[in-house]
């Protein structure tokens, strides 16, 4: 069995090292620690080098929102970083009241307990995006927000637990928490059970996931074999529901 421990770090903005630091001490014991969308704000990229410091460190992982400006220029990233490794996806589905730099590229992270797939906040509203991951390999899927207080937080809930479903696979919600925004992160298998759910506010909860069993469900319920992409063409073309 390949158990690992998951820790969401449901917390407020941090501007500074030090109270992401803290948690990564507390939680060392933690495989992976997922901080929400934007939980750093950088205009230099040395602040990514310190926090491998930090994490290798204390021998973990984490996958951590940072927006980050390039002069007039804004990159809405979530990096993964390890002791061996930072890697980073820059959000691809900008949403409409955003005016962040989209990307162009989906990433699926190799880690030591598996492949994770990167996502952020809007790019959820889209299944697409669930499924190219899983065709790159995904097993888990980190999916962090900022989603503001007034969209109703359930429909993100039923976005992620119809990506764990439909792919077979781990989904981990992590979102900004408090007064301007909805909170409730989550954890869902890969049979779309919701194993956690957080509060509106500020919490840090760990979960142990057992990963041996996305292999095992795909083995048993065959979706994948079974795919007719010849079919599916509509879904690539730019136009709308009639």
């Amino acid at each position: 069995m390949r158990k690992i421990k998951i820790t969401i770090a449901q917390i407020y903005e941090q501007h500074n090292l030090l109270g992401i630091k803290e948690i990564i001490q507390k939680r060392k014991d933690s495989d992976l620690i997922v901080f929400p969308e934007s939980t750093l704000s950088i205009k230099s990229l040395a602040s990514i080098k310190t926090l491998q410091k930090i994490v290798t460190e204390y021998s973990t992982s984490i996958v951590i929102g940072v927006i980050f400006q390039n002069g007039k220029r804004l990159y809405d990233y979530s990096y993964y970083i390890s002791p061996e490794k930072i890697e980073r996806y820059q959000k691809i589905h900008v949403h409409w009241v955003e005016n962040h730099v989209p990307g162009k590229e989906f990433r699926v992270v190799k880690t030591p307990f598996g492949k994770i797939g990167l996502l952020i906040c809007f790019d959820a509203a889209f299944q697409e995006s669930g499924r190219v991951l899983a065709m790159m390999g995904a097993e888990m899927i980190v999916i962090i927000h900022a989603i503001p207080a007034h969209f109703p937080y359930r429909v993100n809930l039923l976005r992620s637990q119809s990506i764990a479903l439909n792919n077979q696979l781990y989904v981990i919600d992590s979102c900004k928490p408090g007064r301007n925004f909805t909170g409730h992160g989550a954890i869902f298998d890969p049979y779309g059970k919701k194993l956690m759910e957080q509060g509106k506010y500020q919490s840090i909860m760990t979960r142990t996931i057992d990963m041996d069993v996305v292999a095992i469900w795909r083995k048993k319920e065959k979706i994948f074999p079974y795919r007719k992409p010849r079919l599916y063409k509509a879904i690539s073309s730019n136009g709308c529901p009639v």
